[in-house]
């Protein structure tokens, strides 16, 4: 990992156990003994780190492995703001770019089939990362904050839609299974 990107870790790192903190004083009236060695042990960093190496440039390995680590990754810059929030997304949105296989909107809406209407909010809330074509390449985008890209042509991974058809076929499956029950 070149330099920037282990300060870029590091950040994002110090941002989740300043959450984890708050998180603890408002569940419990009181905060965790939080140790950042103890910390560099999990699994947060050890994905962070195969996706810092993917971000500054070395080969992927393991294709399947590498969009595992990044669908683990997206789910922290929820927790995240100011520069913990920019620190983790610098490293996941160059690897995303890497790695992602990238398909149009129609066919995001077509491998969503039914759930295919709530693809620009999930891209607004963070579950799916579009990425904006310009003249110098595609290039991820945050909807969260920036609202969906105006004219651009938008392009979707592959991967993150597949990913988000699971959870829309599962949640779809458990409400049918509780009302069937009734």
């Amino acid at each position: 990992m070149n330099d920037r990107t282990r300060l870029d870790a590091n950040i994002a790192l110090q941002g989740l156990l300043f959450v984890a903190d708050v998180i603890d004083e408002a569940l419990f009236g009181e905060k965790r003994q939080m140790n950042i060695e103890k910390a560099k042990l999990g699994p947060f960093v050890e994905t962070l780190a195969r996706v810092g190496d993917i971000a500054d440039g070395e080969s992927v390995p393991n294709i399947e492995g590498a969009r595992v680590d990044l669908l683990f990754l997206f789910k922290f810059l929820h927790h995240l703001q100011g520069q913990f929030y920019s620190s983790l997304w610098r490293i996941v949105a160059s690897a995303h770019e890497k790695v992602a296989d990238v398909i149009a909107e129609s066919e995001a809406r077509a491998l969503l089939e039914q759930h295919g209407l709530w693809l620009h909010l999930d891209a607004k809330l963070g579950h799916i990362h579009c990425l904006e074509e310009d003249e110098s390449g595609l290039h991820t985008y945050d909807a969260t904050f920036l609202g969906m890209p105006p004219l651009g042509k938008v392009w979707y991974a592959k991967y993150e839609i597949e990913a988000r058809k699971k959870v829309y076929d599962s949640i779809y499956v458990q409400r049918n299974d509780s009302t069937a029950k009734r």
